[in-house]
């Protein structure tokens, strides 16, 4: 049985890479369920990747077991998050409008021609706002990375 006691995470990032951790809460799990839906594909890949270098980096010691539709419906990852069905797991803020009002700003047209870099850049500094990091923690989430798609 996966150890609950850290924080859940939604949208990915590389978190024991980049310091999100203790080393505690990482040396406490072994494992974290990651919850995705439809099948691996270009949005899903930054998990797929993730899961490959946490597995590297702690030497088969910690992992992240992915499912894709195994764990949650598309629309449920937020409730799953938050009732701590499982540790990790991706979500589009416009399928939770109501539930995440703030993040929403990031699903506009406004950067047609913003380069996918530069649109990874905004939607990281919306998620960083402090209004947008108590609205997600409502949910037990702490949204950690972008996954801007190109249009």
């Amino acid at each position: 049985m996966p150890h609950r006691s850290a924080p859940a995470y939604a949208v990915l990032t590389a978190a024991l890479m980049a310091g999100v951790l203790t080393a505690s809460e990482v040396a406490a799990a072994t494992e974290w369920n990651v919850s995705l839906w439809g099948k691996r594909r270009a949005f899903t890949e930054n998990v797929e990747k993730l899961a490959e270098l946490v597995e590297a980096k702690t030497h088969g010691d910690f992992r992240l077991n992915i499912s894709y539709g195994g764990l949650s419906k598309a629309r449920e990852n937020l409730d799953g998050i938050a009732i701590g069905a499982f540790e990790m797991a991706q979500f589009c803020s416009f399928y939770h409008r109501d539930k995440n009002p703030t993040i929403t700003v990031t699903e506009l047209p406004f950067a047609r021609d913003v380069s996918l870099a530069r649109t990874a850049e905004i939607q990281q500094a919306v998620h960083e706002h402090p209004i947008v990091v108590a609205d997600l923690a409502r949910w037990n989430a702490t949204l950690l990375m972008p996954t801007p798609m190109p249009q």
